[in-house]
């Protein structure tokens, strides 16, 4: 989703869920080899500011967060600020 209310400043943000699962036929014999599963959601945010011909500033923000199942132990979410000016 995109929105620009003037003509040099734009806002991006976007909601991405993943389901995902490996299955292995080992893991019926033995515990060395689990099947996983890795199913998470993320939220990216973005501004872009125009500042003249030759500079653009960026701000970019992303969350993961791994989706906790029943057979899988608690992890810890984190979440990552990322800056950067793009000439």
């Amino acid at each position: 989703m995109t929105w620009t209310p003037i003509s040099r400043l734009c806002f991006q943000g976007g909601f991405n869920y993943v389901l995902s699962t490996t299955q292995t036929p080992t893991s019926a014999y033995t515990q060395a080899i689990l099947n996983s599963q890795n199913n998470y959601w993320t939220i990216t945010l973005n501004s872009m500011l125009v500042l003249d011909d030759k500079t653009d500033f960026n701000v970019d923000f992303f969350i993961i967060m791994r989706v906790i199942s029943t057979t899988m132990p608690l992890t810890a979410c984190r979440s990552v600020p990322v800056r950067r000016n793009t000439p």
